[in-house]
């Protein structure tokens, strides 16, 4: 997996837990809308010197069950995306076009996100 493709797949986990639980599935500055995909800071300075190299990681996380079922199932749908894929797709978000189209401030407003993926979820019902 290459930078651009675990900032997308930190968000869509990110964005779907908030989404469903109403709560913050881990501590962040926030999300910014960058020009090609959308980055998690912390996520950007520790990567963003890969590109698109394949980055490899050990070792396991426990998160507990329901968490890993959670995230699991987020991985299975996304997963098959390449780096490019996902983020022209995430591009295409309300969220991201609505931070992109304010000036000067590119962050994913949590309420642009949230209401987003709720009505991603009402849509499946």
């Amino acid at each position: 997996m290459d930078h651009s493709k675990l900032e997308g797949m930190v968000y869509l986990s990110y964005a779907w837990f908030y989404a469903l639980h109403h709560q913050a599935l881990f501590e962040t500055p926030g999300f910014e809308a960058l020009p090609t995909y959308i980055a998690e800071p912390r996520l950007f300075e520790k990567y963003k010197a890969s590109g698109h190299k394949k980055l490899m990681f050990q070792g396991d996380v426990n998160v507990g069950k329901e968490m890993d079922a959670f995230l699991e199932s987020v991985y299975r749908i996304y997963a098959p995306a390449d780096g490019e894929a996902l983020s022209s797709y995430l591009r295409q978000s309300a969220p991201y076009q609505k931070a992109r189209a304010r000036q000067g401030d590119f962050r994913i407003a949590l309420k642009d996100m949230q209401a987003y993926y709720e009505r991603q979820v009402q849509s499946d019902d």
